[in-house]
């Protein structure tokens, strides 16, 4: 898959049923052939649970190096109206959300980008003063400017100016503020870094894999380093593994 400002070139796709191949044959193909996205549906008759519920596809999504597509049960066929992007707004999530930005675009979506901040301690001085413990931790309205100075910086110049995206703020655990916002906003999609680990390391951050345990949602799990399947904006250090033309 390529997704650029340009419609993207005719593409080769292959279809495997779960039952016709064993895990390891399928990891060998992936690794051997150099694919770039894998989509994963849940078979029929799961339940309309978490995909990570399914114990056929739990060592495929743990196990691959590929950039990850998890559709969520009912969404087979329909296409994505609302994307959801966190971010820790670091150098290595800025690709992270040129996916979102690009995915948001070709689907004439909303986006929404949101950043989790930890939930501030404080302590009662009076019935009526609170003192804050944590002197580090933002303010959320602190923290949604900051957010918003960040998406200016950072945001794909072939998309920003299309998508309106909306900035926020949700105080709380990760995992939780992520499943949070996913449920107020009616995401159809969320997309999410698999790790900031080593590019080519299979495997999930805790936080990517909670989320995907928990989540009925549609989810974009990107390997950007390793595996960007965006064309890099100008000045971008971060080059495209499938290239744009």
């Amino acid at each position: 898959m390529v997704v650029d400002a340009a419609p993207p070139p005719a593409l080769r796709t292959e279809s495997w049923k779960a039952d016709s191949f064993s895990v390891e044959t399928w990891l060998a193909y992936t690794a051997d052939n150099d694919i770039d996205l894998v989509v994963l549906a849940p078979p029929e008759g799961h339940s309309a649970g978490p995909i990570m519920a399914c114990q056929a596809l739990q060592p495929m999504i743990m196990r691959t190096t590929a950039a990850l597509l998890t559709v969520g049960m009912g969404q087979q066929r329909t296409s994505f109206q609302r994307v959801l992007t966190p971010t820790d707004m670091t150098p290595e999530s800025i690709a992270t959300l040129h996916h979102a930005e690009a995915v948001a675009a070709m689907y004439d979506a909303r986006l929404d980008v949101l950043h989790g901040l930890a939930q501030r301690k404080y302590v009662a001085l009076t019935p009526t003063d609170l003192l804050a413990l944590d002197d580090a931790a933002m303010a959320p309205r602190t923290a949604k400017r900051r957010l918003r100075t960040w998406y200016r910086r950072n945001a794909h110049p072939a998309y920003a100016n299309r998508l309106g995206a909306q900035m926020h703020v949700q105080e709380g655990d990760p995992t939780t503020a992520i499943l949070r916002a996913v449920h107020a906003r009616k995401s159809s999609l969320l997309v999410m870094a698999a790790t900031q680990r080593t590019p080519r390391e299979a495997g999930l951050s805790p936080i990517t894999e909670k989320v995907l345990r928990r989540t009925t949602c549609s989810v974009l799990v990107t390997r950007p380093h390793y595996r960007n399947l965006v064309a890099p904006a100008v000045g971008d250090s971060t080059q495209s593994h499938v290239p744009a033309s």
